[in-house]
């Protein structure tokens, strides 16, 4: 009988916080306000899991919390990757550039992370995927964005990490195709051996209809007998 109680005081409560947010959100047409709703709070923490267990899809990650990865590396590791750096091309970049875009494509690969091209408002932009933004970037949050980090990379140099991280990629699969093509055993040669007929014994599968094992003949031959 308490647990019914119980259970019928949450379901209450849960219509009553329902038509609190739906009630404030038509009477001053301030629709933002869905969000907290229920439905809409279980669709984002789903959203998030998902993210996260695509971050952590790597071996070396697989070990951590997804409240480990939200609250004690994402919130780093979105600034991180983001120094602050030039695009260009790549063969002009010095020794410690060449190292600043290594560290950064190393980083992003052991997260999974790369940049994926969104057209919005006729003009394109390169964001996270997985779209770790959503996580630690509160965009109705006027505190969270007067503290924004200002170390934004361009788009231009999010489609040159975007593409190196790429270009990482296909070499290793290239790599580890030579390595498993080099690890093959050799195939030995299989060698025919001669019938009681010897050599000079052809099998003819295109000549007319037949079928038969056909041997060449002098016409002397078949005189002699």
């Amino acid at each position: 009988m308490e647990v019914i109680v119980f259970q019928t005081a949450i379901a209450i409560h849960q219509l009553c916080y329902y038509d609190r947010i739906v009630t404030s959100a038509n009477s001053v047409q301030d629709y933002s306000l869905l969000k907290y709703l229920s439905a809409s709070a279980v669709q984002r923490y789903e959203q998030s899991v998902e993210i996260i267990e695509s971050m952590r899809a790597g071996a070396a990650q697989k070990n951590l919390s997804l409240s480990t990865i939200a609250l004690e590396i994402l919130p780093y590791l979105i600034s991180i990757v983001q120094p602050d750096f030039k695009p260009m091309n790549v063969q002009l970049y010095s020794i410690r550039e060449l190292n600043v875009l290594h560290s950064i494509i190393s980083i992003m690969r052991t997260y999974s992370l790369t940049y994926t091209s969104v057209l919005h408002d006729e003009s394109v932009s390169f964001v996270f995927k997985p779209a770790i933004e959503q996580l630690v970037m509160f965009t109705d949050d006027d505190a969270c964005c007067s503290n924004r980090s200002s170390n934004t990379l361009s788009v231009a140099a999010r489609q040159l990490i975007a593409h190196e991280i790429e270009l990482e990629k296909m070499r290793n699969v290239d790599a580890l195709a030579s390595e498993i093509a080099a690890n093959l055993p050799g195939k030995k040669e299989e060698l025919i051996k001669s019938g009681k007929f010897g050599a000079g014994i052809i099998l003819c599968y295109n000549s007319g209809s037949s079928s038969a094992i056909r041997r060449r003949i002098m016409i002397k031959n078949l005189f002699s007998s």
